[in-house]
């Protein structure tokens, strides 16, 4: 069975041949990349590294290529990421794109990872002069708007 989500402007589509008629979070399944009838940017594959080939060639032969193929966190299947590359096509293996966009924004550090503390409690909500996203202001410098609402958010509650 297939489990390989393709996004486009940040709308996902679940596929999964065995799947088709149900859906996920709301997204029916379809059966395979071809089935989506329309450019992706992205091929996310959830599947080991040896079936990772057969997706990479499913995406390969789709009219217009995606922008990147992902391969999920141990996933890596050098050969097919030859194929995709040598085609034109981006390829990231071994990484999750949740956590890559988290550790590139910064905010991964908001819920304590990658912050050089080893602890059980929580980190706290940034606010004032804490870092929260690439091209904002650090520790060193001014307010950041976003910081501010959530800390603001939080104090708001009951």
């Amino acid at each position: 069975k297939k489990a390989t989500r393709t996004c486009r402007s940040t709308r996902s589509i679940p596929i999964n041949p065995g799947q088709v008629g149900k859906s996920l979070i709301g997204k029916p399944f379809v059966g395979s990349l071809k089935d989506i009838g329309r450019p992706v940017d992205m091929v996310d594959i959830f599947r080991n590294s040896e079936a990772a080939a057969a997706v990479v060639d499913d995406a390969l032969a789709l009219p217009v290529l995606p922008k990147v193929i992902w391969m999920q966190l141990g996933v890596r299947n050098d050969a097919a990421a030859r194929r995709a590359e040598a085609a034109g096509v981006k390829v990231v293996m071994n990484r999750c794109p949740k956590i890559e966009y988290a550790r590139l924004t910064s905010e991964i550090q908001w819920v304590g990872v990658n912050s050089r503390t080893i602890s059980s409690k929580r980190a706290p909500i940034p606010t004032s002069n804490m870092r929260l996203s690439l091209n904002r202001s650090s520790v060193s410098g001014g307010a950041t708007a976003a910081a501010d609402r959530a800390a603001k958010d939080k104090n708001d509650l009951p």
